[in-house]
């Protein structure tokens, strides 16, 4: 954490004896950070979501891992106006046999309330994710899916469940 001027205030680390990186930060209605990533050390044996709460200070909260038989990344987090969090990344365990679109939901303690994908036959990432005024989503990212031969803007619309509402590119 730095100060207004840039000075270094704390600096902390979380991780076990694999790679393990944090992709977003975001700062909570309560002050604490939650942090989303992907982990070779928490969870399975391949990389894994990571999501990880700290308190004010950069102390551990707890820390969550997300992920299937495959690779699972997560790359944006925000808080819910429900206290808890969504995730969005990309899976290699849910749907398909590429790379898809991921999005999941986490109660205020970082447990898993559902898990959905989104994608076509070839690879589809979530970059940013937002919560809308009807409380659904809408995520951001790239697709080789939809649209043209070639990677194109990937916009999606989820309802609060994590339900696909459309698929724009």
């Amino acid at each position: 954490k730095f100060d207004s001027s840039g000075n270094e205030i704390w600096t902390k680390s979380l991780g076990g004896s694999n790679t393990d990186y944090g992709w977003s930060v975001v700062e909570t209605s309560d002050g604490s950070f939650v942090v989303t990533g992907y982990t070779y050390s928490y969870g399975g044996s391949d990389g894994d979501v990571l999501l990880a709460k700290f308190d004010s200070s950069g102390n551990e909260i707890w820390t969550k891992s997300l992920g299937g038989s495959n690779t699972d990344f997560g790359y944006d987090v925000v808080e819910t106006s429900d206290g808890g969090f969504v995730v969005t990344g990309h899976t290699y365990s849910y749907g398909g046999s590429d790379s898809d679109v991921l999005l999941a939901k986490f109660d205020s303690s970082g447990n898993e309330i559902w898990t959905k994908s989104l994608g076509g036959s070839n690879t589809d990432f979530g970059y940013d994710v937002v919560e809308t005024s009807d409380g659904g989503f809408v995520v951001t990212g790239h697709t080789y899916s939809y649209g043209g031969s070639d990677s194109d803007v990937l916009l999606a619309k989820f309802d609060s469940s994590g339900n696909e509402i459309w698929t724009k590119s």
